[in-house]
């Protein structure tokens, strides 16, 4: 049920906005059907997303494994319309596998479960027989999938993991299998396997096998010493030359059936393109690309899976690429702070910031700010500009994270620092200290009673609103700097505190044991009751930057909003957020005017933990009369 205080004018829901991209594992078209512009794609991390218009755009497919799990296989189904399979490893034995979709992606079978498989095949002679590379071997299905039978001897260790697997397309009993330590293939179904390296470095990992569909005793494979082709079903192989440094770890081969000799390389060092069936090559791009994909019908389509820029498009035949990333994320997302006109977010992997702008159509348009030394920042818009803090120090930027001030460095033993009242706040063990002399020098506020003891933690708001926090060995006191210090409380340990924000008349605090508010200042707190699920771990409030009594909650899955200062609340629409986990809300405001998504306050945002912000987009959030509790 939608809150009473939401006016809604058509179906109201959430929508990705950015920043796209992904680790991309693989990427392939759907061919079965007559499908010509449909592709699939799948992240490191088991998010699998469907384009149907070529790369334009993703949708997310929802995956029993995502986020549990490592994808390493995504495979069409040649002889069946809406069907393919998606192998991952997990730490959780019971979530690793094969999975296998009949209705593109609707509904799952688990068909293979218990180990992890990093790689699989569908015969193009037999539409029942499905084999699958697992970590202790290879597996054959002979009845579509339904049951599993180990193929490959379990004693033979050279022949496990399997990395890569191809059929001969004219006889469904040959089949051909990479490991790390170097190629196999059986001709009789998996009775008898046979190494077949005559012609190759020995100990190569071979991370790619494919089989040219047109030309089926031709072979290419992509090991970590290079690329390597056979014109006789395996009999011997030539390495090719041309592709050099570390291009040579090759982790995907291509070869486009519409132009006889065209092959793509995908390797460590990018991609390569040949035109003479590997004779000579020619770099196309610099990114570490995982798989290959060619349009079916237009050789000028191709689709690069790339492990640090998302998908990449070219319509020209691989002369130029371009994102085509569009709704497509799995990034590690760590932080994220808004202000008039602008958000911002902190990236984990590589401790980057990237700025998005809300356009005229509630578009985010983003750009990668400066990058900064140290991961797990922590970003605080203020009327001064916007503040990042890492463990070692802080930096102030003024003109939208294009470049960044370091402040001077921390005093001597600081084990925190936080923003109030618009100003940065460093802690030791025994002194609290404020920056001043126009951001120069860091100099020590009120001090705290004798009796206080050790200061352990700082904390602040979120928004930088409202007092600060500290636990020391005596207790908890609360204050900003410059006022005396009082002693205070905290609704739970320091280490289970989310986040704390805060109004001018109350302050809340998301805690692994529920949401409770305060009206004094955080000298004492009441738990959050009436329509919230009391005493659930709540990872993440916001309250709205112009309406004082209204603010939004995180559970598990679930938003909820209060617009009585938080006596009352009322659930929240959470359509099109697929199952993401929240770690932050927050409101994007246009610079200088409203938004029609978020009233006279801004867009509802949520950042997400690993697919990036989502708008709401509705008819606006406004405020509303008082709520009853559910």
């Amino acid at each position: 049920m939608l809150p009473a205080s939401l006016p809604v004018s058509g179906a109201p829901g959430w929508r990705p906005a950015g920043p796209y991209g992904a680790s991309v594992e693989s990427i392939a078209f759907l061919t079965a059907g007559g499908e010509t512009n449909r592709v699939l794609a799948v992240t490191s991390n088991a998010f699998l997303y469907e384009s149907r218009n070529g790369g334009d755009g993703w949708t997310l497919i929802r995956f029993p494994a995502q986020h549990q799990s490592l994808a390493h296989a995504l495979m069409p189904d040649p002889h069946r319309a809406n069907a393919f399979v998606v192998g991952v490893s997990s730490p959780n034995a019971a979530v690793a596998g094969l999975y296998q979709t009949f209705d593109g992606g609707k509904t799952w079978r688990h068909t293979l479960s218990g180990v992890a498989v990093f790689s699989a095949a569908f015969s193009a002679a037999d539409p029942q027989r499905i084999a699958a590379g697992a970590r202790d071997g290879v597996y054959l299905s002979t009845d579509g999938g339904a049951t599993w039978k180990r193929n490959s001897p379990v004693e033979n260790k050279e022949l496990q993991p399997v990395m890569s697997l191809g059929f001969d397309p004219r006889d469904a009993k040959v089949l051909y299998a990479g490991t790390p330590h170097l190629p196999w293939k059986t001709s009789d179904g998996g009775a008898n396997w046979a190494s077949i390296h005559h012609g190759m470095i020995d100990d190569s990992d071979i991370l790619a096998l494919t089989v040219n569909p047109k030309q089926p005793e031709q072979l290419f494979i992509g090991a970590c010493s290079g690329i390597y082709r056979s014109d006789n079903s395996a009999g011997r192989w030539t390495k090719l030359l041309g592709i050099t440094g570390a291009g040579f770890r090759t982790y995907a081969v291509a070869v486009d059936t519409n132009q006889p000799g065209m092959v793509y390389s995908g390797t460590r060092d990018g991609l390569w393109r040949s035109p003479d069936l590997g004779k000579t090559w020619r770099k196309l791009t610099p990114n570490i690309v995982k798989r290959v994909a060619v349009s079916p019908v237009d050789s000028k389509i191709v689709l690069l899976a790339t492990e640090d820029a998302g998908v990449l498009r070219s319509r020209d035949g691989g002369e130029t690429f371009h994102d085509a990333s569009t709704g497509l994320a799995d990034r590690r997302m760590i932080r994220m702070a808004s202000t008039k006109g602008a958000v911002f977010v902190a990236m984990g992997r590589d401790a980057s910031t990237h700025q998005g702008v809300l356009g005229k159509n509630n578009d985010i348009r983003w750009r990668r700010a400066t990058t900064l030394p140290g991961a797990n920042l922590v970003l605080t818009p203020t009327a001064s500009g916007l503040y990042a803090q890492s463990a070692a120090r802080m930096w102030r930027s003024t003109d939208g994270a294009a470049t960044w001030k370091p402040l001077p460095v921390l005093p001597p033993t600081a084990l925190g620092t936080a923003i109030a009242q618009q100003a940065p706040l460093a802690a030791t063990p025994k002194a609290v200290y404020r920056l001043s002399n126009n951001g120069l020098a860091w100099q020590a506020g009120t001090p705290l009673a004798p009796a206080a003891g050790s200061i352990r933690r700082l904390l602040s708001t979120r928004s930088g609103v409202g007092p600060v926090w500290l636990e020391t060995t005596s207790g908890v006191w609360t204050g900003g700097g410059t006022s005396p210090w009082v002693k205070a409380a905290l609704p739970a340990a320091a280490m289970d505190i989310y986040e704390l924000d805060a109004s001018k008349s109350t302050v809340y605090a998301a805690t692994a044991h529920g949401l409770y508010r305060s009206t004094d200042g955080g000298k004492s707190w009441i738990r959050c009751e009436k329509g919230i699920d009391a005493g659930s771990t709540t990872p993440a409030v916001a309250v709205h930057p112009q309406r004082e009594r209204e603010a939004y909650a995180v559970q598990y899955g679930r938003i909820f909003q209060t617009t009585d200062g938080g006596e009352n609340w009322n659930e929240f629409p959470v359509e099109g957020l697929d199952g993401a986990s929240i770690a932050s809300l927050g409101f994007l405001e246009p610079g200088g005017s409203s938004s029609s998504g978020g009233g006279d306050g801004g867009q509802l945002i949520a950042l997400t933990s690993a697919r990036g912000v989502f708008v709401f987009d509705s008819g606006a959030v406004t405020a509303g009369t008082p709520q009853t509790g559910q």
